[in-house]
């Protein structure tokens, strides 16, 4: 969906900058974060399956992707710590 807002130059810059670091488009961190904010999941496309977990520490870490996937026996990549 295209659409044209206004950003303050440092929210902006701010995003841009996260992008570069992430090597993902601009689009991508922007509707990341204003999923975040505005406490959206992201829809389930065909094929996947989306479960939660918790952890007592409230960190989740890569190792920690991997083991519930295996868990739950689903395959996948999980980049690197």
């Amino acid at each position: 969906m295209h659409i044209t807002v206004d950003l303050e130059e440092d929210v902006l810059k701010a995003a841009q900058s996260r992008a570069e670091q992430h090597r993902t488009s601009l689009d991508s961190v922007l509707s990341e974060l204003l999923r975040k904010g505005l406490g959206v999941q992201p829809p389930v496309q065909a094929g996947q399956r989306r479960f939660t977990f918790s952890l007592p520490g409230g960190a989740v870490t890569a190792e920690d992707v991997r083991a519930a996937l295996e868990e739950n026996d689903v395959t996948g990549s999980v980049p690197e710590s």
